[in-house]
């Protein structure tokens, strides 16, 4: 038979305490804060023979925070940059029924509302460059004598 896992030397506790604090305000609350980014991917569905926002496609989203983000979209890579706004974008949900009213929302699920963001990235599908480094042009008085071949 296998050992309990709670034995006597495990304690009940009624409640949670704060652990005690050497100074006063030595602990600080820090709140995650969410922010909505909009996606922007209309230039690479155009440039794409097919339809990279097809059912069951991985989605792969790295570097968000750094100068070019990359997204991977099934085998297509696409590069971003970050859009300056000005002021706000609204970010509406499409339903296909827009004459059908809202049901009461009971927390479980996402609103539907519309939203806005602040921030955009544009991404477009990236191009592989064959970049060849030319090999730099040596004169004949540059060269060593056992490279020179007798004239």
């Amino acid at each position: 038979m296998a050992a309990p896992v709670v034995d006597a030397s495990w304690e009940r506790v009624d409640a949670f305490e704060p652990p005690p604090m050497e100074q006063e305000g030595a602990w600080e609350l820090v709140e995650d804060t969410s922010e909505l980014i909009v996606l922007d991917l209309a230039q690479a569905e155009s440039a794409s023979s097919q339809a990279p926002t097809a059912p069951g496609t991985d989605v792969v989203l790295t570097g968000l925070e750094t100068p070019t983000p990359m997204i991977k979209v099934g085998d297509t890579v696409m590069l971003g940059v970050h859009d300056e706004l000005l002021g706000s974008e609204m970010v509406l949900e499409r339903t296909a029924d827009a004459l059908t009213p809202l049901g009461p929302l009971d927390g479980s699920r996402p609103s539907g509302a519309s939203s806005t963001s602040t921030r955009r990235i544009t991404f477009t599908p990236a191009r592989r460059t064959t970049h060849q480094v030319p090999a730099p042009e040596v004169e004949e008085e540059d060269m060593p004598l056992a490279w020179q071949a007798p004239v």
